[in-house]
Protein backbone atom coordinates (compact mmCIF):
# COMPACT_ATOMS: atom_id res chain seq x y z
CA UNK A 1 0.00 0.00 0.00
CA UNK A 2 1.80 3.24 -1.23
CA UNK A 3 -1.32 5.23 -2.29
CA UNK A 4 -4.02 6.13 -0.82
CA UNK A 5 -7.53 6.34 -2.08
CA UNK A 6 -9.64 7.44 0.69
CA UNK A 7 -13.03 7.19 1.89
CA UNK A 8 -13.53 9.66 3.96
CA UNK A 9 -15.68 9.07 7.11
CA UNK A 10 -17.43 10.90 9.65
CA UNK A 11 -16.09 9.44 13.10
CA UNK A 12 -19.60 9.93 15.29
CA UNK A 13 -18.30 10.34 19.03
CA UNK A 14 -14.49 10.32 19.22
CA UNK A 15 -14.15 10.44 22.70
CA UNK A 16 -11.42 7.94 23.85
CA UNK A 17 -10.90 6.72 20.52
CA UNK A 18 -8.10 4.07 20.61
CA UNK A 19 -5.33 3.58 17.89
CA UNK A 20 -5.55 0.35 16.14
CA UNK A 21 -2.01 -1.59 16.43
CA UNK A 22 0.09 -0.43 12.82
CA UNK A 23 -2.73 2.26 12.16
CA UNK A 24 -2.06 5.47 11.02
CA UNK A 25 -5.33 8.29 11.20
CA UNK A 26 -5.54 10.85 8.91
CA UNK A 27 -8.15 13.34 8.80
CA UNK A 28 -9.56 16.21 6.75
CA UNK A 29 -10.79 19.47 7.81
CA UNK A 30 -12.36 22.55 5.74
CA UNK A 31 -10.57 25.82 7.08
CA UNK A 32 -12.99 28.13 5.62
CA UNK A 33 -15.78 28.56 8.67
CA UNK A 34 -18.45 30.82 9.68
CA UNK A 35 -17.77 32.92 12.09
CA UNK A 36 -19.48 31.71 14.75
CA UNK A 37 -18.03 28.57 14.51
CA UNK A 38 -14.28 30.55 14.03
CA UNK A 39 -15.67 32.09 17.31
CA UNK A 40 -15.87 29.09 19.39
CA UNK A 41 -12.93 27.26 18.37
CA UNK A 42 -10.51 30.59 18.72
CA UNK A 43 -11.83 30.22 22.33
CA UNK A 44 -10.43 26.32 22.81
CA UNK A 45 -7.14 27.85 21.93
CA UNK A 46 -3.73 28.56 23.95
CA UNK A 47 -3.55 32.48 25.01
CA UNK A 48 -0.47 32.31 22.96
CA UNK A 49 -2.38 30.89 19.73
CA UNK A 50 -4.64 33.65 20.35
CA UNK A 51 -2.53 36.07 20.45
CA UNK A 52 -1.05 34.61 17.07
CA UNK A 53 -4.34 34.05 15.43
CA UNK A 54 -4.71 38.18 16.25
CA UNK A 55 -1.42 39.17 14.54
CA UNK A 56 -2.75 37.65 11.22
CA UNK A 57 -3.61 40.66 8.90
CA UNK A 58 -6.11 39.41 6.75
CA UNK A 59 -9.07 37.96 8.52
CA UNK A 60 -9.27 34.88 6.49
CA UNK A 61 -6.04 33.74 7.24
CA UNK A 62 -6.72 34.36 10.82
CA UNK A 63 -10.01 32.41 10.17
CA UNK A 64 -7.78 29.53 8.85
CA UNK A 65 -5.18 29.51 11.31
CA UNK A 66 -8.00 29.24 14.46
CA UNK A 67 -9.79 26.72 12.62
CA UNK A 68 -6.86 24.77 11.78
CA UNK A 69 -5.24 24.49 15.36
CA UNK A 70 -8.86 24.50 17.48
CA UNK A 71 -9.61 21.13 15.06
CA UNK A 72 -6.12 19.94 15.81
CA UNK A 73 -7.41 20.03 19.52
CA UNK A 74 -10.65 18.66 19.10
CA UNK A 75 -9.04 15.52 17.67
CA UNK A 76 -6.24 15.04 20.10
CA UNK A 77 -8.78 15.61 22.67
CA UNK A 78 -11.13 13.03 21.31
CA UNK A 79 -7.98 10.28 21.62
CA UNK A 80 -6.90 11.29 25.00
CA UNK A 81 -10.23 11.93 26.48
CA UNK A 82 -9.95 15.50 27.54
CA UNK A 83 -11.25 18.89 26.85
CA UNK A 84 -9.82 20.39 23.79
CA UNK A 85 -9.09 23.56 25.63
CA UNK A 86 -7.33 21.33 28.12
CA UNK A 87 -4.57 19.98 25.56
CA UNK A 88 -0.73 21.35 26.00
CA UNK A 89 1.80 21.48 23.30
CA UNK A 90 5.43 21.72 23.59
CA UNK A 91 7.92 22.26 20.82
CA UNK A 92 11.17 19.81 19.50
CA UNK A 93 14.22 21.97 18.83
CA UNK A 94 13.69 22.29 15.64
CA UNK A 95 9.92 23.68 16.19
CA UNK A 96 8.09 20.65 15.71
CA UNK A 97 4.77 20.67 17.93
CA UNK A 98 4.31 17.65 19.90
CA UNK A 99 2.37 16.75 23.34
CA UNK A 100 3.04 18.00 26.27
CA UNK A 101 4.57 15.22 28.73
CA UNK A 102 1.75 14.91 31.01
CA UNK A 103 -0.37 13.94 27.67
CA UNK A 104 2.46 11.62 26.27
CA UNK A 105 0.99 8.79 28.11
CA UNK A 106 0.12 6.83 25.38
CA UNK A 107 2.48 7.50 22.88
CA UNK A 108 0.06 9.63 20.34
CA UNK A 109 2.30 11.62 18.02
CA UNK A 110 0.77 13.66 15.26
CA UNK A 111 1.66 16.31 12.61
CA UNK A 112 -0.62 18.99 10.76
CA UNK A 113 -0.70 20.79 7.00
CA UNK A 114 -2.92 23.42 5.90
CA UNK A 115 -3.26 24.88 2.12
CA UNK A 116 -5.79 27.23 0.68
CA UNK A 117 -8.70 26.10 2.94
CA UNK A 118 -8.14 22.78 3.66
CA UNK A 119 -6.21 21.00 6.61
CA UNK A 120 -5.14 17.16 7.05
CA UNK A 121 -3.75 15.63 10.24
CA UNK A 122 -2.09 12.44 10.68
CA UNK A 123 -1.94 10.26 13.99
CA UNK A 124 -0.34 7.84 15.19
CA UNK A 125 1.49 5.65 18.38
CA UNK A 126 4.82 5.02 18.94
CA UNK A 127 6.07 6.38 15.63
CA UNK A 128 6.70 9.61 13.98
CA UNK A 129 4.59 11.28 11.41
CA UNK A 130 4.39 13.83 8.68
CA UNK A 131 1.81 15.10 6.49
CA UNK A 132 1.82 17.99 3.87
CA UNK A 133 -0.88 19.18 1.35
CA UNK A 134 -0.38 22.10 -1.14
CA UNK A 135 -2.97 23.92 -3.28
CA UNK A 136 -2.33 23.32 -6.84
CA UNK A 137 -3.53 26.50 -7.90
CA UNK A 138 -1.15 28.32 -5.55
CA UNK A 139 1.45 30.71 -7.57
CA UNK A 140 4.71 29.10 -8.31
CA UNK A 141 7.64 28.95 -10.69
CA UNK A 142 7.87 24.80 -10.10
CA UNK A 143 10.85 24.60 -12.39
CA UNK A 144 12.84 27.49 -11.18
CA UNK A 145 12.35 26.06 -7.43
CA UNK A 146 13.16 22.60 -8.44
CA UNK A 147 16.21 23.34 -10.28
CA UNK A 148 17.78 25.63 -7.16
CA UNK A 149 16.61 23.95 -4.09
CA UNK A 150 15.66 20.08 -5.01
CA UNK A 151 18.12 16.98 -5.82
CA UNK A 152 19.51 17.38 -9.61
CA UNK A 153 17.49 14.18 -10.34
CA UNK A 154 14.51 15.48 -9.31
CA UNK A 155 14.35 18.86 -11.10
CA UNK A 156 15.64 16.68 -14.24
CA UNK A 157 12.61 14.46 -14.28
CA UNK A 158 10.80 17.59 -13.24
CA UNK A 159 12.14 19.56 -16.60
CA UNK A 160 11.24 16.54 -18.69
CA UNK A 161 7.67 16.24 -18.20
CA UNK A 162 5.43 18.49 -20.70
CA UNK A 163 3.98 22.28 -19.43
CA UNK A 164 0.56 20.29 -18.71
CA UNK A 165 2.50 17.67 -16.22
CA UNK A 166 4.90 20.01 -14.44
CA UNK A 167 3.09 21.70 -11.88
CA UNK A 168 1.41 18.46 -10.07
CA UNK A 169 4.74 16.33 -10.29
CA UNK A 170 6.64 19.59 -8.49
CA UNK A 171 3.78 19.59 -6.28
CA UNK A 172 4.08 16.01 -5.15
CA UNK A 173 7.77 15.94 -4.91
CA UNK A 174 7.70 18.71 -2.59
CA UNK A 175 5.09 17.36 -0.37
CA UNK A 176 6.48 14.13 -0.36
CA UNK A 177 10.12 16.12 0.93
CA UNK A 178 7.67 18.20 3.25
CA UNK A 179 6.66 15.06 4.25
CA UNK A 180 9.74 13.31 5.45
CA UNK A 181 10.99 16.38 6.82
CA UNK A 182 8.49 16.84 9.37
CA UNK A 183 8.11 13.45 10.26
CA UNK A 184 11.97 13.63 11.32
CA UNK A 185 11.52 17.00 12.91
CA UNK A 186 14.27 18.74 11.57
CA UNK A 187 12.53 21.40 9.51
CA UNK A 188 14.97 22.67 6.81
CA UNK A 189 17.74 22.50 8.88
CA UNK A 190 18.46 19.67 6.46
CA UNK A 191 18.77 21.01 2.58
CA UNK A 192 15.92 19.98 -0.17
CA UNK A 193 19.10 18.58 -2.30
CA UNK A 194 20.11 16.51 0.22
CA UNK A 195 17.76 13.46 -0.09
CA UNK A 196 15.77 12.64 -3.42
CA UNK A 197 12.31 11.16 -3.44
CA UNK A 198 10.08 10.08 -5.90
CA UNK A 199 8.77 12.45 -8.61
CA UNK A 200 5.91 11.43 -11.07
CA UNK A 201 2.56 11.22 -8.97
CA UNK A 202 1.89 7.13 -10.77
CA UNK A 203 5.77 6.61 -9.53
CA UNK A 204 5.44 4.47 -6.05
CA UNK A 205 6.12 7.51 -3.39
CA UNK A 206 9.55 6.32 -1.74
CA UNK A 207 12.76 7.93 -0.58
CA UNK A 208 15.61 7.30 -3.29
CA UNK A 209 18.61 8.59 -1.36
CA UNK A 210 19.94 10.23 1.31
CA UNK A 211 23.35 12.04 1.62
CA UNK A 212 23.56 10.92 5.62
CA UNK A 213 22.84 8.14 6.02
CA UNK A 214 21.91 5.36 3.12
CA UNK A 215 20.30 2.96 5.95
CA UNK A 216 17.29 5.51 6.34
CA UNK A 217 15.65 4.93 3.32
CA UNK A 218 14.62 1.95 4.83
CA UNK A 219 13.31 3.56 7.65
CA UNK A 220 10.31 5.41 5.92
CA UNK A 221 6.99 4.47 4.32
CA UNK A 222 5.56 6.59 2.23
CA UNK A 223 2.04 7.49 0.79
CA UNK A 224 0.22 9.59 -1.36
CA UNK A 225 -3.23 10.85 -0.33
CA UNK A 226 -5.89 12.32 -2.26
CA UNK A 227 -7.53 14.91 -0.57
CA UNK A 228 -10.06 16.33 -2.79
CA UNK A 229 -9.43 17.78 -6.58
CA UNK A 230 -7.01 20.58 -7.03
CA UNK A 231 -4.83 19.40 -4.29
CA UNK A 232 -1.95 17.10 -3.49
CA UNK A 233 -0.92 15.54 -0.26
CA UNK A 234 2.09 13.48 1.20
CA UNK A 235 2.42 11.11 4.58
CA UNK A 236 5.65 10.02 5.58
CA UNK A 237 5.82 7.58 8.44
CA UNK A 238 7.89 4.92 10.17
CA UNK A 239 7.93 1.70 8.97
CA UNK A 240 5.35 -1.03 10.55
CA UNK A 241 2.35 0.84 9.16
CA UNK A 242 -0.55 -1.64 7.70
CA UNK A 243 -3.43 0.45 7.30
CA UNK A 244 -5.04 4.32 6.79
CA UNK A 245 -8.09 5.00 8.30
CA UNK A 246 -9.74 8.51 6.50
CA UNK A 247 -12.25 10.78 8.51
CA UNK A 248 -13.86 14.34 8.04
CA UNK A 249 -13.23 16.91 10.78
CA UNK A 250 -16.48 18.16 11.05
CA UNK A 251 -16.43 20.70 13.80
CA UNK A 252 -20.20 20.18 14.64
CA UNK A 253 -19.88 16.65 15.70
CA UNK A 254 -15.99 16.41 17.33
CA UNK A 255 -15.49 20.02 18.89
CA UNK A 256 -17.55 19.70 22.17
Amino acid sequence: MTSADPVWSSPGDIAGRGMAPGCVDIWRARTDLPGDRISSLFNFLSADEQSRAERFLYPVHRGRYIASRGILRCILGGYLDVGPSKIRFSTCSHGKPQLEESLQQVGLRFNLSHSHGIALYAVAENRDVGIDVEYLGRPCRELQIARRFFAPEEAEVIAGLPDDHRRKAFFVCWTRKEALLKAKGVGLSIPLDRFEVSVRPEDPPALLRTDWNEKERLQWRFFTVDPGPDYVASLAVEKGVSQLRFFDADPERICR
